[in-house]
């Protein structure tokens, strides 16, 4: 299995008509992949997820870059056995790489999930031939446009606080229907999640992870964001759960924090708090810090 990562970028390498260019040294695409790649190698497909999320977020990637990148994803996905997101992660590139196939040598796990991929975009099994342009989805489906979703919270800070995370969507198609925001203390319970319907007339969410869920103690956070469509399709992830945005907790400081009713602020701007776009949310109904902080799973709609 090592050399699956290989074969596979350089058939993908082979397939691109055009020139990796150069980046800014401080976060270079390139780079990062062979940092994945050597991760991957080393067995350590957590890892390398954590650095492949970060070059999707580089706007300097270039499409053959992050196309290389989420191939990587699903196979790194497919090693972990998590089936749902190495299939996302290659039908991303297949978005980005229509006429891309597997070369062969690739182990059946890897294949198994790709030709999946394959169906799920009703792709070919093999691609036309060079002079007939392959489909991609937007030929296939109309008008359906990318869609992607960046989630930004501070990568530290104190414990006892609730923690702001604000999403940049791009959604031109108006695809996105709904937000799920995730959360866990590592080393602690399972996620919790809080699920907002997206009215798609804003490009930027806000939504706060409550105080409960952060707790008091110092340690990490992990969170990620996923946004589906009408039917419950996932559509875009910001990070994910093998492979989580994290923050660093703090120590808490005493008399910082009133533990009672929280309020989960949903904002687009300064119109939809007018607008009344804010869930109160119960964690607690008073008196001493939970005990097990982060054990609340809430879960909230915002119509």
């Amino acid at each position: 299995m090592i050399k699956h990562i290989s074969l596979l970028l350089l058939a993908l390498l082979v397939a691109a008509p055009f020139v990796l260019t150069p980046t800014v040294a401080r976060a270079n695409p390139e780079v990062m992949l062979k940092q994945a790649e050597k991760l991957y190698e080393q067995l350590e497909y957590i890892e390398a997820l954590k650095v492949l999320l970060q070059v999707q977020q580089q706007k300097t990637a270039t499409p053959i870059q992050r196309a290389r990148a989420y191939l990587y994803m699903g196979v790194c996905f497919t090693a972990l056995g998590q089936a749902q997101n190495a299939v996302s992660a290659f039908s991303e590139v297949l978005k980005l790489r229509p006429r891309f196939r597997l070369p062969s040598g690739v182990s059946p796990s890897i294949r198994t999930m790709f030709v999946t991929a394959l169906k799920r975009l009703k792709l070919p099994l093999t691609p036309p031939p060079a002079g007939k342009p392959a489909p991609t989805p937007r030929q296939r489906t109309g008008p359906q446009k990318t869609v992607d979703i960046l989630a930004k919270a501070p990568l530290k800070t104190s414990a006892g606080k609730p923690i702001t995370v604000k999403i940049d969507i791009e959604d031109p198609g108006k695809r996105i229907k709904t937000l799920t925001i995730r959360w866990r203390r590592i080393g602690g319970p399972d996620y919790s999640s809080i699920k907002l319907a997206y009215k798609g007339t804003k490009p930027t969410l806000e939504a706060t992870i409550p105080v409960a869920a952060v707790g008091t103690k110092e340690g990490r956070l992990a969170y990620f964001v996923e946004a589906r469509d009408a039917g419950g399709q996932v559509v875009a992830r910001s990070a994910g759960e093998n492979a989580p945005h994290e923050i660093d907790l703090t120590p808490f400081k005493e008399g910082s924090s009133n533990w009672a009713w929280w309020t989960l602020g949903i904002v687009g701007g300064a119109a939809a708090i007018a607008g009344g776009v804010v869930a109160i949310v119960l964690l607690s109904k008073g008196g001493d810090t939970p005990t097990s902080p982060g054990t609340a799973d809430v879960t909230v709609v915002l119509e």
